[in-house]
């Protein structure tokens, strides 16, 4: 029994190595218009702000030997409000990745999609939006926008 355990060990080991621990930014991350299943794998959002044009998340979940996918799933329409809301969720693709280190990232988010769509239903100029991205902490979410 001892030597399965080990030979467990040394599988969940394969692959990963020690950078994959220290927290990093990936700034790769795409946001979508889309009902698919983009991932459904566990994570936790720790702070989310709007800086910019951009969506910057700290996200934290177990992996370290694969990359994983973070996409932003945001809603076919607007909530009529002043200003106007979009729902959201993050979908987490962890790529079948069995290490179990606990990591932290910095994702962030190009908003240009949001922007447009919202140029789309509401004519051109500047425009202000409530992201409200389910399972994020933050109440408001406020992406203000000038072009």
């Amino acid at each position: 029994m001892p030597s399965v355990v080990l030979v467990l060990g040394f599988l969940a080991g394969l692959g990963c190595n020690e950078s994959a621990l220290e927290p990093n930014v990936r700034e790769a991350n795409v946001v979508v218009v889309d009902d698919r299943n983009w991932g459904n794998d566990p994570f936790v959002v720790n702070s989310a702000a709007i800086e910019g044009n951009q969506l910057v998340l700290e996200v934290s979940y177990s992996g370290g030997c694969r990359d994983h996918a973070f996409t932003l799933v945001i809603s076919s329409s607007f909530r009529e409000s002043d200003p106007v809301q979009l729902s959201a969720e993050l979908a987490h693709n962890a790529n079948d990745d069995i290490c179990e280190a606990w990591l932290t990232d910095s994702r962030v988010f190009e908003l240009d999609l949001i922007r447009t769509r919202y140029q789309q239903f509401y004519g051109p100029g500047p425009g202000r939006v409530i992201l409200k991205i389910e399972g994020v902490p933050e109440e408001h979410l406020v992406y203000d926008f000038v072009r």
